[in-house]
């Protein structure tokens, strides 16, 4: 059996002289091929959509117990691709209203992508000082860098870097944008707001303010729970046998 993850994976498998394929479901744009065994979606709202009873949520190693952090200021991270979806100009908006009520912080913003010259001349008239580090290839030492994450997507599906952040006890913002919604509980793993600038820069200075939140732990106790390898591969496995028969 072959499991294949996104549309070109899809359309590669076409072949009557392959074994049955699963197909993984993980992005809006993804397409339903007549060959297809089982089809697996990321979410429930997702697995609707399509009409299929498969559902697996991505998956994080899970890396050792991070040690607790007592940077001043406190860092607030983010990385993406520089593209309108992943919201990053509502960031840079939100980031100028926390520094103008006051509250000291330092900004990465990992990544790059068309809008990267765009985002970089907001950044410069907001005059906001934010380091730029490119592509993040060592995700650890990224998430150890920081000390808060922030996803202020226009839409995701279900993002790994938001189960990376988890992963490694980070409080997290997240926008109500899809897939998150799934994953934060509000006010108990992270703070799931709306998509505005107003409500991100809210969410961002309440966690600044409380240098002592649980939501990190709480939410690396969530991705231990629901997300960790063997947790997901124990799903998938049984997935797999049920497809094959």
């Amino acid at each position: 059996m072959i499991i294949a993850h996104g549309n070109r994976a899809g359309a590669l498998t076409a072949s009557n002289r392959l074994p049955p394929v699963i197909a993984v479901a993980h992005s809006r744009f993804f397409k339903k091929r007549d060959h297809f065994a089982a089809v697996i979606a990321l979410s429930e709202a997702r697995a609707k959509e399509l009409g299929m009873p498969y559902i697996i949520p991505n998956m994080v190693h899970m890396p050792n117990e991070p040690r607790t952090s007592n940077r001043e200021p406190r860092v607030i991270g983010t990385m993406g691709r520089f593209s309108p979806e992943k919201g990053f100009d509502l960031l840079l908006d939100a980031l100028a209203i926390v520094r103008d009520r006051g509250l000291a912080f330092r900004t990465v913003i990992g990544g790059n992508g068309a809008l990267e010259t765009e985002l970089k001349a907001q950044a410069s008239r907001l005059r906001l000082d934010i380091t730029w580090p490119g592509w993040i290839t060592d995700k650890t030492a990224f998430y150890d860098s920081i000390d808060i994450f922030c996803m202020p997507s226009r839409t995701e599906s279900f993002p790994i870097t938001l189960l990376e952040a988890m992963a490694h006890a980070k409080p997290i913002v997240v926008t109500d944008c899809g897939g998150p919604s799934a994953m934060i509980a509000h006010g108990k793993t992270g703070l799931l707001i709306a998509i505005d600038v107003a409500s991100i820069a809210d969410a961002l200075a309440t966690i600044l303010a409380d240098p002592h939140t649980s939501l990190g732990s709480a939410a690396r106790a969530e991705a231990q729970a629901r997300y960790a390898l063997p947790v997901v591969a124990k799903k998938l496995n049984a997935i797999v046998n049920l497809a094959a028969q």
